[in-house]
């Protein structure tokens, strides 16, 4: 169902409380302004979009950004009480799984039309830039959280996957004009990747990693 071109003509004002998209969807302004989506229910049997928007982009410039989606956003009210409380976010989805199905919280998929010349330019997945926020209890570009207590067949935090023939130089690239403090920091009470084993007389940790089902110990020494 795409409610953008199937669904009937955008009429009234958001001022007046209601817009319609189609029979079970809806465009609600609130009392305090915010705009509420209601889409109604995807049925049937075939894969279907419950919101779709088709963008052709046939601008040529040479400097600024062409988006396709751009949200502009400023925050001048206190949001207290910690991170676990009260957040202030760009984007956010809710899912809950009902039924079969392979999940992502978010999708991406970056291919080409034709042979255009990227040689001198720059193509990622998903780029993140922190600006100066000043100081703060939490400074990630990443934040990675689970609750599951069950393990996947395949478990990681983070999955690299080259798919056909693909390939890659790296895994994880460091660039620009400092290098970070440390490279891999661990805090926890429980640390099965750290292993303490005797070598060469002294009780040392060893760091676990698995290579093609073999568990193998990379020895560590104090930096300090």
């Amino acid at each position: 169902m795409n409610l953008l071109t199937r669904g009937k003509a955008i009429v009234g004002s958001l001022a007046t409380g209601k817009v319609t998209l189609n029979n079970s969807s809806t465009i609600t302004n609130s009392a305090a302004g915010a705009v509420d989506i209601a889409l109604g229910t995807i049925a049937g049997s075939a894969a279907d979009d419950a919101f779709s928007l088709t963008v052709t982009d046939s601008s040529t410039f040479s400097s600024g950004y062409a988006n396709m989606f751009h949200l502009v956003a400023s925050n001048t009210g206190a949001k207290t009480g910690g991170s676990a409380v009260s957040q202030w976010n760009g984007l956010a989805a809710d899912l809950t799984v009902g039924e079969t199905a392979n999940v992502n919280g978010g999708y991406i998929y970056i291919g080409k039309s034709g042979t255009p010349d990227l040689s001198s330019q720059a193509v990622t997945g998903w780029n993140v830039h922190l600006a100066e926020v000043g100081a703060t209890d939490y400074l990630t570009n990443l934040w990675l959280q689970r609750e599951t207590t069950t393990k996947g067949g395949l478990d990681a935090f983070i999955l690299m996957s080259l798919q056909g023939s693909g390939v890659a130089k790296t895994g994880i690239y460091f660039q620009g004009i400092a290098l970070p403090d440390t490279f891999l920091t661990i805090q926890g009470s429980s640390r099965d990747m750290l292993t303490d084993s005797e070598y060469a007389g002294t009780t040392k940790k060893f760091l676990k990693v698995s290579l093609d089902g073999a568990d193998y110990a990379i020895p560590l020494y104090s930096a300090s």
